[in-house]
């Protein structure tokens, strides 16, 4: 359903630019991680390292993805934002290279300075916890993304307006010094 409604919405969005009736630009990213995000990414797996517990992973942990660090999406919509040539259109942010789920986990807990632990799990049990989880709801939407590789493609972004992207392991070591303050 929130894959429909945001292609539907960014549809409408941009017919309204195309009308002149507002500017607009769309930029699009992986799962999202960083200090103060809310994502299946973020306390499943960083607050989780940094206790020593049991992470949950929503999906297949041996499929690529590229996960995308908060900063750089906002440097890369502020880009978007500021250039004409990116409006009435949209783009895919750079991201960093593709990684297995289970190499994101186990960089997590190496930085945590913990023991990787995980527990993978499918559509059926993300839909059950969205019974008694706000996140998990939402999550259960999104589960695609991890059972499927999930490469974004910001190859576009790349040649026109160029840009860098945080290394993962700086991006994990910045989220987890949030945590251990935030959490």
């Amino acid at each position: 359903m929130l894959r429909v409604l945001r292609a539907w919405l960014a549809e409408r969005v941009l017919a309204a630019h195309h009308r002149g009736d507002v500017r607009v630009v769309v930029g699009r990213a992986g799962e999202l991680f960083g200090p103060g995000v809310e994502s299946v990414l973020a306390r499943n797996l960083f607050a989780a390292a940094l206790g020593g517990r049991n992470a949950r992973w929503f999906g297949r942990l041996d499929q690529p993805l590229t996960p995308m660090f908060i900063d750089d999406f906002a440097r890369g919509l502020i880009t978007l934002a500021e250039q004409a040539d990116a409006h009435g259109a949209v783009w895919h942010v750079p991201h960093p290279d593709p990684l297995s789920g289970r190499a994101l986990v186990d960089m997590i807990f190496a930085a945590a300075g913990t023991r990787p632990r995980v527990t993978p799990l499918g559509t059926t049990a993300v839909r059950a916890l969205g019974l008694v989880s706000s996140l998990a709801r939402a999550g259960a939407e999104m589960v695609y993304q991890f059972e499927m590789p999930f490469v974004v493609d910001g190859s576009r972004f790349l040649r026109a307006f160029g840009a860098k992207t945080t290394p993962v392991d700086e991006a994990v070591a910045i989220t987890l010094n949030w945590y251990r303050t935030n959490r």
